[in-house]
């Protein structure tokens, strides 16, 4: 890997977490699961194990759902049960939920 690829996808390594950072905060907990689905659907899914994924996107859904974000809590949902299939989950069980 040469070192300006490494540049580019640390670079945005360090904004997806910083987004998660910054969405902590009580005042941004209505984009909260946009921003879930967005850096784990584009970014940290190269880098994190596919069940911290699957948890997060979980998180995501649950705060979705409370927000009233019901877009970005469908994404989540989708997101989280194809990342179950991928990890190994029983078709049945992913089928169900």
């Amino acid at each position: 890997m040469s070192q300006s690829s490494y540049l580019f996808f640390s670079t945005h390594f360090f904004t997806g977490r910083l987004a998660l950072k910054l969405v902590e905060n009580k005042n941004s907990l209505v984009h909260k699961s946009a921003v879930i689905a967005t850096v784990y659907h584009c970014i940290l899914w190269t880098s994190d194990p596919l069940q911290s994924t699957i948890e997060a996107h979980e998180i995501g859904r649950k705060v979705g759902e409370q927000t009233g974000d019901f877009l970005y809590s469908v994404g989540n949902w989708f997101g989280s049960t194809l990342a179950s299939y991928h990890a190994g989950q029983s078709l049945d069980l992913v089928q169900r939920s």
